[in-house]
């Protein structure tokens, strides 16, 4: 059975994602395993492959299905360069499903932003926001209101110079987290 694995490479700006030449469609960066080959050290080889970088491997963040193994990058050096792909990005968790994605890479982005279990284990749906989004707040030092966005995988922090701009955000991120509970439970 071959095994693939995964890498979520992190920035301020958001994950790595790269539109493929083939298809066209957005995926996190991948490679497979060889027989006998530790996941970490098949994902570290593929990376140096595919975009010549030399990736420092961290831990496992998820398996799906025992074929795919998906790991967090704790660091690499050189700058990425693209030779399967016709394009790279850096996007906000929050705004990777409005992209056309792989299969693979969907299901990941779905797994790695799942709601459903943070409104099992919440009393109310405020309750089950409030463990991923704070609401916009005002931080006096920078004088700008500050939102914070976390789940157990990417946590990011985002300034605005308007309380306006950063409720707008906010309501966004809220819409996005609704939709995916919305499309879990069509998918039921």
């Amino acid at each position: 059975m071959l095994k693939h694995v995964i890498a979520i490479i992190k920035k301020e700006e958001g994950i790595l994602l790269l539109k493929r030449q083939d298809n066209h469609l957005w995926e996190l960066p991948n490679g497979a395993a060889t027989n006998g080959e530790r996941m970490s050290a098949a994902l570290k080889r593929e990376l140096d492959r595919k975009f010549r970088i030399d990736a420092k491997v961290g831990k496992l963040i998820t398996s799906l299905d025992q074929e795919i193994f998906v790991y967090d990058i704790k660091s690499y050096n050189n700058c990425i360069r693209l030779f399967e792909h016709d394009l790279m990005d850096w996007v906000p968790l929050y705004k990777v499903l409005e992209l056309n994605l792989t299969p693979a890479t969907k299901k990941i982005i779905m797994h790695m932003t799942n709601t459903k279990e943070v409104v099992k284990k919440s009393a109310s749906l405020d309750d089950a926001i409030s463990c991923i989004i704070a609401k916009p707040a005002f931080d006096a030092t920078t004088k700008q209101y500050v939102v914070k966005v976390k789940n157990h995988y990417i946590g990011e922090t985002r300034s605005f110079d308007t309380e306006m701009e950063a409720m707008q955000f906010y309501i966004g991120i809220v819409r996005g987290i609704l939709g995916t509970m919305n499309q879990q439970q069509k998918t039921k």
